[in-house]
């Protein structure tokens, strides 16, 4: 699975950069496309070039919205789901570790949470931030403590 989102996250970042250079050579197609049309529009309207540099406008033009549809439908394509997936798997695993960690901290010390020798200052966290964790993820702190209710 993971292998999975890593080509997954290349291939989207792949098409993106290729859009973003595409995006450069249109820029560039358009400015050559405008010059032109400023040198048909100079051009007598009898001249036998006029039709031929008309058509050559029209298929620069018809190639340019292409290129332009193709930089959108390629760039609204969201990433990966699973990176998303991946993402909240990532953050479980986070807090859950999280949690094993201050629950090592409440048993070395005995339930305590402030003090020189308590759980906040152990993790190296001050105690409001501790007793915020410990709520958040549901710790019961009494049931570190030697003598519960104490």
């Amino acid at each position: 699975m993971v292998q999975e989102n890593i080509y997954e996250d290349a291939i989207h970042e792949e098409r993106t950069r290729i859009a973003g250079e595409l995006d450069t050579l249109l820029q560039t197609f358009l400015s050559a496309s405008m010059q032109l049309g400023v040198a048909a529009d100079s051009l007598p309207s009898h001249s036998p070039v006029k039709p031929r540099l008309d058509r050559v406008l029209q298929i620069m033009d018809e190639g340019t919205k292409v290129g332009l549809n193709t930089i959108q439908s390629w760039l609204s394509q969201p990433p990966p789901k699973r990176k998303l997936e991946s993402r909240l798997y990532l953050s479980e695993e986070v807090t859950a570790k999280e949690k094993e960690i201050i629950e090592a901290a409440l048993r070395e010390c005995l339930g305590r949470l402030f003090g020189a020798s308590g759980a906040a200052a152990k993790l190296g966290i001050a105690r409001s931030t501790l007793e915020s964790k410990i709520r958040s993820l549901k710790i019961n702190k009494n049931h570190f403590k030697p003598y519960p209710g104490t």
